[in-house]
């Protein structure tokens, strides 16, 4: 683990609910999955003008289908001591939660971490060293409001991204601490990285500025270096003493999430936040960007904008930095 942070200059912020994941698209736009309240978000790059492109009602509409717009938002965005009571219409309507995105035309791929629909259920998840793998690699098909599960079985699935053949989907495992490779034709499993020295969390291959139709053309092929960029965090070192007080984790457990659950899983875990990117063809980490001074505290997403420019958000801390390495 680096004992020092990098030098970064904060280009700009932009506070959002729960950001989880960041899908950038070659227009200059990119979306978030709102995983507090079950929405999904579509932000310009440079104006960090927000709208709302999916809700509640894209993912259940058997459940919201004579509700209102404005009904489904007072719902699932309302008192956050009741959250956990909704997840299984709101945040969670997929399980634990609709977790990563990667769009290509109509389709909207997602991981769900966990089967659980009871959002205290995560903080087991995460952090059990005897983890069950319960989380699912799925498709949405955007015009049909149709999803399909492609792979499950995963240990907290998290991450995902293309192979610069197309060929594969990278999907990182919080849990497993590895990122894992799809064959999106057999559908066969291999690992492309295992025992990553942080809990891995979302996945991106790093673009070059080469993008055929840049401007005009979602589906533009672009060319790729090959660099992997994940973000990931540490957890203490007492974890497992906190682990095994059963009658603190008992009351915890049974607190408010927003107040109790979220201020006392920081402390588990190192408050810095860490970027390792990965060469694609080797497995093997030739970078990493170390912040404990709160510039991207807990990183849960994070993509390459360029050189030494990066974008980073986390559930854990309601924001989205973009920021200038200098070191």
């Amino acid at each position: 683990m680096p004992t020092e942070s990098n030098d970064i200059t904060v280009i700009s912020a932009l506070t959002l609910k729960h950001p989880e994941e960041i899908a950038i698209d070659p227009t200059g736009t990119f979306y978030l999955t709102g995983t507090a309240d079950g929405y999904v978000y579509k932000v310009m790059l440079e104006s960090n003008e927000v709208s709302t492109f999916m809700t509640p009602l894209d993912f259940n509409k058997d459940h919201f289908k004579h509700w209102t717009e404005e009904s489904i938002k007072a719902y699932c965005t309302g008192d956050q001591t009741q959250t956990h009571l909704l997840e299984p219409v709101c945040g969670r309507v997929l399980g634990v939660f609709l977790n990563d995105v990667y769009r290509i035309g109509d389709y909207l791929y997602y991981t769900n971490s966990h089967t659980s629909v009871q959002r205290y259920a995560v903080i087991n998840v995460v952090l059990d060293p005897n983890p069950v793998g319960q989380g699912s690699f799925n498709v949405y098909d955007m015009k049909r409001k149709d999803h399909t599960t492609l792979i499950d079985g995963l240990f907290f699935a998290n991450g995902i991204t293309v192979s610069s053949d197309k060929r594969f989907f990278y999907i990182s495992e919080t849990d497993a601490a590895r990122v894992i490779k799809y064959n999106i034709a057999t559908g066969e499993t291999t690992y492309l990285v295992e025992e990553l020295p942080v809990l891995t969390d979302n996945i991106y291959l790093d673009k070059s500025e080469a993008c055929e139709n840049r401007e005009d053309n979602f589906d533009a092929i672009c060319e790729n270096d090959g660099t992997l960029v994940v973000p990931g965090y540490y957890r203490v070192e007492d974890l497992d003493a906190v682990l095994r007080d059963f009658g603190a984790m008992a009351t915890f457990l049974t607190q408010n999430f927003t107040h109790v659950i979220v201020p006392t899983f920081k402390s588990w875990i190192k408050p810095v936040g860490t970027i390792c990117e990965i060469d694609e063809a080797t497995g093997t980490i030739t970078k990493v960007i170390f912040s404990n001074n709160f510039k991207f505290l807990l990183a849960a997403s994070a993509h390459k904008l360029g050189p030494n420019e990066y974008i980073t958000g986390s559930v854990f801390y309601p924001a989205v930095f973009r920021f200038i390495v200098n070191n």
